[in-house]
């Protein structure tokens, strides 16, 4: 039977297994309502929400917090060395190469901060390191350092103590010819030597929307976390505790910091805002859309914040207010996560959420119905075509194969395997009896070259002896364990009377003409008796006519010439 029809009929095995399944999952899911899990769907999802969300504030929380001990982890690099008080030129700047390499590196384990720059006490950057495009870090050139003493920033953060912290909120603005804007949140502390000595200042910047990606958020993961990020943020938007928004997935609404017609999150939803006065978190259900917004006020500072600044750049450094710890009570950022309606009475989840369950039940007893039918029809044939085909590797070629009376594939095919038995058994037979044939030639041949009055021997192409038979002794009296393994034409083998021109004659003859030899040569044997023989030396080639071996008659001539 050809290929094809044994495709065919496996084949419509198969659908008619997969049809069965089919045909009971169907009507299974048919025959199930899934409209009383409606409501357990609903608050299911809004729980899981509302976790997601919690998570989400506590991950922008220690993200705050993290950003603190950032700051001052790198004020504190490389304390011993006294950068900042080098007053030598070339050691300076050896100085300014060394702090750019210890902070690239620093940063690229991060790879969340927009800038980091280090400047003396009176304002002037020492470095200034920026992630370009390419998400790269950049050292800003010496030339291009700048005085930043009359900065709000510097103004307020070198008359702090050490490990004291100043924070503010600014407007990253765009390039010229560029649209948008996007929040910093800059966090800077003075620097000091190892002797407690002012040295300077420390900026370190990060994009506010930085928040949402976490503390793990490192320059190694972030090629492949960020299409995630994106898709867990997608819902969550990200305020200041004035409203204005850091991060909303309303673009036309996002990093319009302070301008007069920005829109606020109390512009959306002016319900928050009496959670927020009060620092609770809330939830808020709107009937017109049917959806929630989940809120959390952000709490993030510790008694290391000493000031906090929430305007932009272009105003004076005296609008910074100070912060006074209140135990993690007072509201910085809002975030708040909004579940539309469609997200959660949308019947589409309901009925994945249904069958879901339904498939898992199905599965089952399809399962179970199709290893049957499989066990039968497939797997017990197999287990006994393994079985007969490890019997005839046993050499067992009179086994015969029985699937019982099938008339599917496998009932032809253990036709075939019992024909293929059969012939095997013939073939055995047939050259059993043509290997006892050829042994039993073989034997008399052996017998009659072991026996020969003939001297015979075999060397390789350089001579050496690899065979020779009894009347080696008889003729030249040296033992067979005298010549194996030894060169033929070696002086103390055969008596040494061959004059060496002859040697060479033979072999130019037999070696590189590949020619017979025939000659009457005079020796001597292992007694020292001389003697006369006609030796013959035939070459023996391959197809190529490359020297296998060489097949050598010693003819003792005593008795024979008159």
């Amino acid at each position: 039977m050809s290929y094809n029809k044994f495709h065919m009929k496996l084949n419509v095995k198969l659908f008619l297994g997969f049809l069965f399944g089919s045909l009971v999952l169907v009507y299974i899911l048919s025959m199930v309502s899934y409209k009383d899990f409606s409501n357990i769907l609903k608050k299911q999802l809004l729980t899981e929400k509302k976790q997601e969300a919690l998570v989400q504030k506590d991950t922008t929380e220690q993200f705050l917090k993290n950003l603190e001990s950032e700051v001052v982890n790198l004020s504190n690099i490389d304390k011993k060395r006294d950068y900042l008080g080098v007053a030598d030129p070339t050691a300076k700047e050896n100085e300014r190469e060394e702090m750019t390499t210890l902070i690239t590196t620093y940063l690229k384990e991060r790879g969340i901060y927009k800038s980091v720059a280090i400047m003396d006490n009176y304002g002037q950057e020492f470095v200034n390191i920026n992630w370009d495009e390419n998400d790269l870090p950049i050292d800003t050139p010496v030339s291009r350092l700048k005085s930043k003493q009359n900065t709000y920033i510097f103004q307020n953060t070198k008359d702090l103590n050490e490990g004291e912290i100043f924070v503010a909120l600014t407007i990253d603005k765009p390039e010229e010819g560029a649209s948008g804007q996007r929040a910093i949140l800059t966090n800077s502390t003075p620097i000091f030597n190892v002797n407690g000595e002012r040295k300077g200042v420390l900026i370190l910047s990060v994009f506010a929307d930085s928040m949402l990606k976490g503390t793990s958020y490192n320059q190694a993961q972030q090629t492949d976390e960020t299409e995630n990020n994106e898709e867990e943020t997608d819902n969550i938007m990200l305020a200041n505790k004035d409203g204005y928004y850091l991060h909303n997935p309303d673009q036309n609404k996002e990093w319009n910091l302070f301008s007069k017609d920005s829109r606020t999150l109390y512009d959306d939803y002016p319900e928050v805002k009496p959670f927020v006065g009060e620092s609770a978190s809330g939830e808020i259900y709107n009937k017109n859309t049917e959806s929630y917004l989940i809120f959390y006020p952000i709490k993030p500072y510790s008694e290391r914040v000493k000031k906090i600044y929430n305007g932009p750049s272009e105003q004076t450094a005296d609008e910074a207010y100070p912060f006074i710890f209140n135990n993690g009570e007072d509201v910085f950022w809002i975030q708040a996560s909004l579940i539309e309606g469609s997200e959660i009475s949308n019947k589409v989840n309901i009925l994945f959420f249904k069958t879901l369950t339904l498939i898992l039940l199905t599965l089952m007893f399809f399962i179970i119905g199709m290893m049957m039918f499989l066990q039968r029809a497939v797997i017990e044939p197999i287990g006994k075509i393994i079985n007969g085909a490890d019997r005839i590797k046993k050499g067992n070629l009179d086994y015969r194969l029985s699937l019982g009376n099938r008339k599917d594939e496998f009932g032809d095919l253990a036709n075939e395997f019992n024909s293929m038995s059969a012939v095997l058994k013939r073939y055995k037979e047939t050259m059993e009896q043509k290997i006892e044939e050829r042994t039993s030639d073989l034997d008399k041949f052996r017998k009659s070259v072991e026996k020969n009055r003939e001297c015979m021997i075999i060397s390789d192409v350089k001579g050496v002896v690899l065979y020779t038979n009894e009347a080696l002794e008889r003729v030249t009296g040296y033992g067979r364990s005298e010549v194996i393994n030894r060169e033929a034409s070696i002086k103390e083998l055969w008596g040494g009377t061959i004059e060496p021109g002859k040697y060479d004659n033979i072999w130019k003859t037999v070696r590189d003409g590949k020619q017979p030899f025939l000659g009457k040569i005079k020796n001597k044997n292992s007694n020292g008796e001389q003697y006369t023989a006609l030796l013959s030396i035939t070459p023996m080639v391959d197809k190529e006519g490359n020297i296998l071996y060489f097949f050598s008659i010693l003819s003792d001539l005593k008795g024979i010439e008159g």
